[in-house]
């Protein structure tokens, strides 16, 4: 009978600080970012659904029907693929913690390799949120914004573009819901930290649960070999991408932006993106052009396409 983590195994076990300052951590001289990159051209996959790990791409969801997705606090982010890929050993990694879970739970992934299209538009509505909910600078709300959604970028790879990184939940069926986290997925504050119930002192029961979710999250992940985001409860990386090497002390990172492995001619990618485009609306072919050319300024890919060439992938 293989392991099994369960909720009250991590109930008095504490999710330790760790070992990096938060400001070192986003320096891009001497954090993550700061890590060499050399490829070791592992493959991608495509995560499927078992009986033991749901995959539930929240982006794609969210742009087909906002009342599926009521557990993230996002706005529409259009042109979501509907598939989750990530790197070989991280979905063997993924199934590993899965089955570290009990029977009664399921491992729910919102999330792995991540378009360069649909990070831009991440990052540029995080921007958007944080200056009108806090009334930030825009240069402030850039720095401020990175903490939940890296800068579009390829050298170094943005965690999302190496299949490396993924985000995830514990899903009670039950209950048809994720155990209590404290906040939900994506959401922009300072509750939705790692450690955040660790250094926060609360009698509220809500809390307290949460505090022991995140536990429980946290170690059936880092068994299997994850790190974690300091400031995402939810989003943990391979020790083979840069966030992962940069946690684990390993001089370099071997895996980089993914979407060269896939064949990735452009801002999307064939075999990713499975609408038709004509659901798009105005706003965002505007979005689209906009991305498309903060891309090509940031490297990420170069030449120019038309819509038709972006969206008519099937």
């Amino acid at each position: 009978m293989h392991r099994i983590i369960s909720l009250n195994d991590c109930a008095n076990r504490p999710i330790p600080p760790l070992p990096y300052g938060e400001e070192d951590f986003l320096d891009p001289t001497k954090g993550w970012k700061s890590v060499p990159v050399v490829e070791g051209r592992e493959q991608m996959v495509k995560l499927e659904r078992s009986d033991r790990i749901i995959p539930f791409p929240a982006y794609f969801f969210q742009d087909v029907d906002r009342h599926l997705v009521p557990f993230t606090t996002k706005p529409r982010i259009p042109f979501a693929p509907r598939d989750i890929y990530v790197r070989e050993r991280v979905h063997d990694q993924l199934l590993q913690a899965a089955n570290l879970l009990p029977p009664e739970y399921l491992l729910l992934v919102f999330d792995g390799y991540r378009l360069p299209i649909v990070q831009y538009i991440l990052y540029k509505t995080m921007v958007k949120i944080l200056m009108m909910r806090y009334g930030l600078s825009e240069e402030i709300a850039m720095k401020e914004a990175q903490k939940y959604v890296s800068l579009p970028s390829i050298n170094p790879p943005s965690p999302h573009f190496t299949g490396g990184a993924v985000d995830v939940g514990i899903f009670n069926p039950k209950t048809d819901s994720l155990v209590n986290m404290g906040v939900k997925f994506d959401d922009m504050s300072a509750r939705s930290a790692l450690r955040y119930f660790e250094e926060v002192q609360s009698v509220s029961s809500e809390d307290i649960e949460a505090k022991i979710n995140r536990r429980w999250l946290y170690w059936v992940m880092r068994e299997v070999g994850f790190h974690p985001w300091p400031f995402e409860c939810w989003h943990f990386d391979s020790e083979n991408d840069s966030v992962g090497a940069y946690s684990s002390r390993k001089k370099v990172s071997s895996y980089g932006f993914a979407g060269n492995l896939r064949g990735e001619h452009n801002l999307l990618g064939p075999a990713t993106y499975s609408g038709t485009g004509e659901e798009a609306d105005e706003d965002a072919f505007d979005l689209l052009d906009e991305a498309r050319q903060a891309l090509i300024k940031l490297g990420v890919f170069s030449g120019s396409l038309g819509h038709r060439d972006l969206l008519d992938l099937r």
